[in-house]
């Protein structure tokens, strides 16, 4: 397994992470700054606010995942399913009997 492959998409996926959750949470503040006119527009306001923070919370949360996944590269652990203990098979790459770790494409080594 090409570890170095996998933690460069890593990198690249905790990068575009961070930068949403930030975009995100610059949202909620915004959101709250601004002037509310009338009951629409407190309506208006509440749902932008609440959709922010449902994709800041889904962002978080997968930014998690991908650091765990760092970790366990530079732990040596990469590449055995958490859930089983077991190392995972070239005949299904990315994935184990609990489900899919990580999804590779055409192509991936």
């Amino acid at each position: 397994m090409n570890l170095e492959h996998y933690k460069k998409l890593l990198l690249a996926r905790q990068s575009e992470l961070t930068q949403d959750v930030h975009r995100y949470d610059a949202e909620i503040l915004d959101s709250q700054a601004e002037e509310v006119g009338d009951n629409t527009d407190v309506a208006v306001a509440d749902e932008a606010k609440s959709a922010a923070a449902d994709l800041s919370s889904t962002a978080t949360g997968e930014l998690g995942l991908v650091q765990d996944a760092l970790k366990r590269i530079e732990n040596g652990s990469y590449g055995t399913c958490v859930e089983m203990r077991r190392s995972h098979s070239r005949r299904a790459p990315g994935r184990c009997a609990v489900g899919v770790l990580l999804s590779e494409g055409p192509g991936s080594p």
